[in-house]
């Protein structure tokens, strides 16, 4: 969206003209002071270069200039990326789940959350 885009912090490594990493924000508060790294992405051609440290660095010391916490959200089989944001100091604080929800006509939103977790 391009809010997201105007009010967030961007950063990225062009290659012969082309971009092949990149690394940004999913939400910026700055009223609140908290912000969420997100688009955490290099080309499988560029990878092993340190792109998405450094990137993911940049964009982490921008907002670390405004904001008082500065978190991010990562798959847990993700090593590569994991071992790269402990290496720029974050660490697991907790683990959520992700699910996809499709509404469909006569069933409530709490029965299907039951359903879908088991309580």
């Amino acid at each position: 969206p391009p809010l997201a885009v105007a009010e967030g912090v961007y950063r990225g490594i062009h290659r012969n003209g082309k971009l092949v990493a990149a690394a940004g924000t999913h939400v910026v508060g700055r009223r609140e002071r908290i912000a969420v790294v997100g688009n955490v992405l290099t080309a499988s051609s560029a990878r092993g270069n340190g792109y998405a440290h450094a990137n993911t660095s940049a964009v982490t010391d921008a907002l670390l200039g405004f904001c008082d916490e500065v978190v991010l959200n990562v798959q847990r089989d993700n090593a590569a990326a994991i071992a790269v944001y402990a290496s720029l100091g974050y660490s697991v604080k907790t683990e959520f789940e992700e699910r996809l929800v499709i509404r469909r006509s006569g069933i409530s939103v709490p029965r299907m959350l039951r359903r879908l977790f088991g309580r």
